[in-house]
């Protein structure tokens, strides 16, 4: 599937969400998917602002390894993001410390996704984690193959690989439409 085609399904699926309901903070945060009949505000996607190219960079050193080029465009969009209340999430950069209201919303920590994978020791110096799975605990990563634009998703246990995507747009439009389908299907 082109890059292209990819980032405009992706930009249909959340457009589409966005018609159940969606809010923007200050924070530039966006809140998608409004769950009906709560008493408290509840929301089935988050999409955090992007970085600018100077946090980015920022991470790189913190990492200590570049960071592939599709996942740099995609932070340029999202420093990460939460779909189906964390059936999926895209690890990025946190704020240090604690916030309330708007600030306290923060993606889940690349550092920290990468650093429990090093612990355990199956993954291969210069491979970046990225994302994660709720469900099976598994996680998406570049730099598990030769290719350096395919992603791994691989068990977090062992590193085995379990799925290859051609790119992170290609993983993002299968994940999306997988969850969208086992969660809203009739």
């Amino acid at each position: 599937m082109a890059e292209t085609q990819s980032i405009a399904k992706i930009q249909d699926t959340f457009d589409r969400w966005r018609q159940m309901g969606s809010r923007k903070l200050r924070s530039g945060t966006e809140l998608i998917g409004l769950v009906p009949d709560q008493e408290t505000e509840l929301w089935l996607h988050v999409i955090h602002a992007g970085l600018p190219l100077a946090q980015i960079d920022q991470l790189e050193r913190a990492m200590q390894t570049s960071l592939p080029r599709d996942l740099r465009a995609l932070y340029r969009v999202t420093r990460g993001l939460s779909l189906f209340h964390g059936a999926f999430n895209l690890h990025g950069r946190r704020a240090p410390g604690f916030g309330t209201a708007d600030c306290a919303l923060q993606p889940e920590d690349i550092l920290e996704l990468n650093h429990g994978l090093d612990v355990l020791g199956w993954k291969p110096p210069g491979a970046v984690a990225f994302a994660a799975n709720a469900w099976d605990q598994s996680v998406h990563l570049f730099g598990m193959t030769e290719q350096p634009r395919q992603v791994a998703r691989c068990h977090r246990g062992t590193g085995e690989i379990l799925e290859l995507d051609g790119t992170i747009w290609e993983c993002l439009v299968r994940k999306l439409y997988r969850l969208d389908r086992l969660i809203t299907a009739p």
